[in-house]
């Protein structure tokens, strides 16, 4: 870019800026107000957006000078950049950096307008997802050149994630842009009358609730019985429907004087906002307040709505000085929102005053052409900026040197030991040679001295066996001795006579017991703790452990150093497996293979109850086994739920290192463990074919507790009751977190329901498990999250769905149907490993879309519903 030409911005955002007839995000406001400001100051813009996220008249907004690209994946976004070849790409939503080429060489400016991380905290987000979440926002952090927030609060918590991620010095890489408004400001033609409306509007986030204030509002309003107050608002608008938006009516106290609106195109929202009188903005107050600085509240001024705001906002201060809105501090005056309310409402001519302050304040410190400077001074020179390694780079250097150095001296002493072995050989053959020449001396002698033969060749014998008896026994006696003491004196101490216990090392996720795998492994227990003296449950919690005893569980407690001896590792561990090329969701089942601490805790467990077998219930779970059957001997057994190489690849999709890496991993434990348990046919032939030697292996199909089911009270059937208004309820089950199942959901919500829908069918469909989606993809698909009794919930449904097409093992969730006598349709994918019939004990399909026609013609046929289940039910029941 010469000195006369103006920068070529590119902006990198999720979802289209304000168009007519539709919502519109917070990042897509902002960057229109970035974009605005710098097209008035000559630069040529384009702005690239995700495929998924078209809106029918965008094509309106494009004019010479601005183009609009659309991105389907990586390649084509990177595509673009090279033919455009821009002078600064902007990143509006850094989650998108990602899919940049890692050898970009264009200055990338990241907009920090949000702490995504403390958002987080709000939407039940694991630990394990928000370390890997912060690993992952240092590495897109460490990629920028120059950063944008939106207030100095903002910039000093930025800089400290800056300076992790290794950029630091002394030159200042973070403008602050506030959000910002076009600086041509509507005129507002409704007069103030004594029907005030005070109005809330935006997205519903869980980190904003803004409940109790509101319907203190509406109290006033309805002691003074007059006003009204209007909350418009939703869900994300590029994400499908979730409980957010319900949840947060639902706190709102039920009152005449309250209206409620869907979120509103761009257009209409501005009109209302003209329309309207007050704007309130009262939020709980938390760490992502008071770093948030809200688009609305520009929004608000820009229409003329002072706004009643919370005193730590950034933006209080402002609306002050202005006198454009109202700053109340409910911490210091618990009363304050009562009395100005009751003012408000008694004074209503004093609203036209603040009215005219909030539009002049927007004019001469919020529009887009005078905050945007900093951000152009940028663009007009960029520069890529010099960075350090961040903190987690470090770490695995240094770690990669220890691997390199530890390989170097392994190459070493395998060097060392190859020159001892050839020594060795070379005195061996000697020896050999020396024997010879003995033995042709021996005979030339016995020749010449046959009358003395017998005595001599019994005194040679007898000297040469005390000598090589004497010479061994000593050597052998003195090498035992360590042995000796520790299989004489301290096994005995550890291993026990009579000992019956069974040690069952596994997961951490099996409490509660939600899903197929934590129910097998709890009962397995319950059952075993009845025939020895006792089972106890190894999962990951540090601090604790179980005790079945005659099928009663207990909860014991390690020893204190054992919660932090040797310290937590996961994160570390987390980030080896995913470089080795393991998908995220599916490392903490490997954890075992590098955990210090799940080993220290087996050899404790091993030492105070003498423990006879050791059951690792996945493959990893078998390396604190075999080193616990090293120290204090017994058995070891492996239960194969899943061939778990082949399982992971198959649903996640795998590098071909990585999968060899998990195949030989699991392969290699399966033949050191001392028996290994398949629970279908279909696995044990994938085990064999895959290296593990037949006869390790035993056939343990899953099955199901009749009398579980047999007890449970069943919910009225929706098709039993002879009413034809009343909707059939297919039912699913599983955790979600799972992929197969998640995809088994999905296919419900996309291509069943809405196929069933078009044959006439309106049904219900109930997806019960842990870890459900935040959205539905259908309305009739309802997810029902965990439940404690499983049996009474399955018989709410009249159809189970089975749509699975990945995963291995056996599906413990068609047994439940078949006990719980729902008649089934399944894939065949999902009945591998189970001995059924099509057409007797169920119904199977090759491919999702053929479900609907068996489930259509199921539920016109009463009699072949009870014939599929009376078979089903034989079936389990033997």
């Amino acid at each position: 870019m010469s000195a006369s030409e103006q920068p070529h911005v590119f902006f990198l955002a999720h979802g289209l800026y304000p168009i007519k007839g539709y919502p519109v995000t917070g990042n897509g406001v902002r960057a229109w107000g970035l974009i605005q400001g710098l097209r008035q100051r000559g630069c040529r813009v384009t702005y690239a957006t995700p495929a998924d996220t078209i809106r029918p008249g965008w094509e309106a907004y494009t004019t010479p000078g601005f183009d609009v690209v659309f991105f389907d994946g990586a390649s084509d976004l990177n595509a673009s950049i090279d033919q455009i070849k821009p002078d600064v790409i902007v990143g509006v939503n850094w989650e998108l950096v990602d899919l940049l080429s890692k050898e970009l060489e264009v200055p990338l400016v990241l907009d920090l307008i949000a702490p995504r991380l403390l958002e987080m905290q709000f939407q039940r987000a694991t630990h394990t997802a928000i370390d890997t979440e912060m690993l992952h926002y240092m590495q897109v952090l460490g990629r920028g050149s120059h950063f944008l927030c939106s207030t100095d609060k903002q910039k000093a918590f930025y800089r400290s994630w800056l300076m992790l991620s290794g950029i630091y010095g002394e030159d200042d890489p973070i403008d602050v842009i506030p959000i910002s408004a076009n600086p041509d400001i509507p005129q507002r033609t409704r007069k103030i009358t004594n029907e005030l409306t005070f109005i809330y509007g935006g997205v519903f986030w869980p980190w904003q609730r803004p409940s109790s204030y509101l319907n203190r509002v509406l109290t006033s309003l309805q002691r003074h019985g007059q006003g009204r107050l209007l909350v418009i608002g939703g869900s994300y608008p590029l994400a499908q429907e979730d409980a957010t938006a319900s949840a947060f009516t639902d706190t709102l106290v039920s009152n005449p004087h309250l209206m409620l609106k869907p979120l509103l195109p761009y257009e209409e929202m501005e009109q209302t906002f003209l329309n309207a009188h007050v704007a309130v903005d009262l939020l709980e107050r938390n760490p992502e307040r008071e770093l948030s600085f809200s688009y609305r509240i520009i929004e608000y001024l820009r229409c003329g709505l002072p706004v009643v705001c919370n005193h730590y906002l950034a933006i209080a201060s402002d609306i002050e000085s202005y006198q454009a809105g109202w700053v109340i501090n409910i911490e210091d005056d618990p009363d304050a929102l009562e009395a100005l309310v009751n003012d408000i409402l008694t004074h209503p001519d004093r609203i036209a005053e603040r009215s005219a302050n909030a539009q002049r304040l927007v004019r001469e410190r919020f529009n887009w052409e005078r905050t945007t400077e900093p951000l152009y001074q940028y663009c007009a020179k960029p520069t890529m900026l010099q960075r350090q390694p961040n903190v987690l780079t470090t770490i695995l250097a240094r770690q990669q040197r220890l691997e390199d150095d530890l390989r170097d001296q392994a190459s070493l002493h395998t060097e060392q030991l190859s020159q001892q072995g050839n020594w060795l050989d070379r005195q061996e053959t000697r020896l050999v040679s020396v024997g010879k020449q003995l033995d042709r001396i021996e005979r030339a002698n016995q020749a010449h001295q046959a009358d003395i033969r017998e005595l001599i060749q019994a005194q040679q014998y007898l000297d040469h066996r005390v000598s090589i008896l004497a010479n061994r026994g000593i050597f052998r006696w003195i090498w035992r001795i360590p042995e000796r003491i520790y299989r004489v004196v301290l096994k005995p101490l550890f291993s026990g006579k009579n000992a019956k216990n069974i040690a069952i090392i596994t997961r951490a996720d099996i409490f509660p017991v939600h899903h197929g795998a934590a129910v097998r492994i709890v009962e397995s227990a319950r059952s075993l703790s009845r025939h020895c003296d006792q089972v106890l449950l190894i999962t990951n919690d540090r601090t604790k452990y179980f005790s079945f005893i005659r099928g009663e569980m207990s909860e014991q407690y390690y020893p204190k150093f054992l919660h932090v001896f040797p310290l937590p590792l996961n994160p570390i561990i987390q980030y080896i497996l995913q470089h080795r090329g393991l998908p995220p969701n599916e490392c903490y089942l490997f954890y075992a293979l590098y955990d210090l601490n799940m080993w220290a805790r087996t050899l404790f467990i091993a030492y105070q109850h003498r423990i006879t077998l050791y059951q690792a219930e996945f493959p990893a779970f078998l390396r604190p086994a075999l080193i616990a059957r090293w120290f204090f001997g017994g058995k070891t057994s492996l239960v194969e739920h899943n061939v778990e190489f082949s399982r992971i690849d198959e649903t996640e999709g795998m590098p071909s290192k990585a999968r060899q890496f998990l195949q030989k991993v699991e392969i290699d434990l399966c033949n050191r463990a001392d028996y290994v348990i398949a629970v279908s046919t279909v696995d044990q032939e994938a085990l064999v074919a895959a290296g593990v030697q037949p006869e390790k292996i035993t056939l343990i199909p899953h099955g199901v507790d009749i009398k579980r089911f047999a007890g449970a009270v069943p919910a009225v059937s929706q098709m039993s009751n002879g009413s034809s208004s009343r909707a059939p309820v297919l039912v699913y089950h599983g955790p979600y977190s799972y992929a197969p199942n998640l995809q088994a959901a999905m296919a419900l919500g996309t291509v069943i329901l809405p196929a069933l829908e078009k044959r006439g069918h309106h049904v219900a469909c109930l997806a019960i498990g842990d870890s459900p989606p935040a959205h539905s993809p259908h309305p009739s698909l309802t997810f029902v999250g965990p439940v404690d009794d499983i049996a009474a919930h399955l018989k709410r449904g009249d159809i189970a769905v089975v749509p699975l097409t990945a995963g291995g093992g056996t599906r413990m969730k068609v047994l439940d149907y078949f006990a719980a006598r729902i008649p089934v349709v399944a894939t065949r994918k999902a009945v591998e490993g189970l001995p059924v019939e099509d057409g007797k004990h169920l119904v199977m399909v090759d491919e999702v879309e053929e479900m609907v026609e068996p489930i259509v013609k199921l539920i016109n046929s009463p009699d072949r519903r009870r014939e599929l289940t009376d078979n089903a039910f034989a079936l389990v029941e033997t």
